[in-house]
């Protein structure tokens, strides 16, 4: 568990410094993303990590396990974005974007959870 709380900080400041780059506005909007996802992380994608993990534990034995899991984050980053479009949380052209930003914000969190896993 300790793991993925680091993963998901991580995660979390590396994503709100990546949108921050990307950002055309002359403002830092770094802490303010920080403050909005890292609940989420710890909410939504803590859970879920534990649910994959769960359920590839008896069932992924082989060496493609990896990819596995990955199209589960994935997956599970893309139904994310489409609970927020059927919430209307998103509405006209941001759809596209929830799920963009959903299913990279999923794979960035299993990229940093295998990376801690690898230095622990």
């Amino acid at each position: 568990m300790f793991y993925k709380l680091v993963a998901a900080l991580f995660s979390t400041i590396s994503l709100a410094i990546v949108i921050n780059l990307l950002s055309r506005s002359g403002f830092d909007s770094s802490s303010m993303i920080f403050i909005i996802f890292f609940p989420l992380y710890l909410c939504i994608g803590i859970p879920t990590a534990i649910l994959i993990e769960w359920f590839l534990k008896e069932r992924a034995t082989n060496r493609l396990s990896f990819l596995l899991e990955l199209c589960m984050y994935i997956s599970a980053g893309g139904l994310l974005g489409g609970i927020l479009i059927l919430t209307e949380f998103f509405k006209g052209d941001d759809q596209l974007f929830a799920i963009i930003l959903t299913t990279v914000c999923s794979v960035l969190y299993y990229i940093i959870l295998k990376l801690v896993y690898m230095f622990k």
